[in-house]
C-alpha cells in the first residue's frame, strides 16, 4: 500500500467559482459540475506529489485557511467539505501507517470539513510498490 494524494471535495447549493478562483495557482480542479441543483468540485494540489498524507493535508488546509473574502463566503456556504486521503492497496505491502497530527486534525475541524480515507483495490501496476 502507498499514499496517493489528498483530494478536496466540495458540494454547495451555490456556485463555487469564488472559492475555486481563490485557490487557483495552488490547486487544480479535477472535476467541476452541477448535478441535481448542486455544485460539485473535486480539487487536488498542484506541484510534486507529497510524501505522506500529513504534509499534503497540512498544505491543503493552509491554502483554504488563507483564501480571500469571496472564496471564504463560498467555502462557508458549502454544505459538504471533505479532505479525502487516497491510499492505493497492494498485494506486496500489507501495512501502511499514515500519521495525521492532532494539530492538523484540529485545523480541518476548524474549517468545518470532514476527513475521509479511501483505499483503492490493488491493480496490476500497484503491486510494484
Amino acid at each position: 500500500m502507498y499514499f496517493m494524494n489528498v483530494d478536496l471535495e466540495v458540494v454547495s447549493e451555490f456556485a463555487l467559482d469564488g472559492f475555486l478562483n481563490s485557490i487557483k495557482g495552488s490547486t487544480y480542479v479535477l472535476h467541476s459540475t452541477v448535478a441535481d441543483g448542486r455544485y460539485l468540485a473535486t480539487i487536488e494540489l498542484l506541484g510534486p506529489m507529497r510524501d505522506n498524507a500529513e504534509s499534503a493535508l497540512a498544505q491543503f488546509v493552509s491554502i483554504v485557511e488563507n483564501i480571500d473574502t469571496i472564496g471564504r463566503a463560498a467555502w462557508e456556504g458549502a454544505h459538504t467539505k471533505v479532505f479525502d486521503i487516497g491510499i492505493q492497496s497492494s498485494a506486496r505491502k500489507h501495512q501502511l501507517v499514515e500519521r495525521i497530527s492532532v494539530a492538523t486534525l484540529g485545523r480541518v475541524a476548524a474549517l468545518g470539513a470532514e476527513l475521509h480515507i479511501t483505499v483503492y483495490e490493488p491493480s496490476q501496476d500497484a503491486g510494484m510498490r
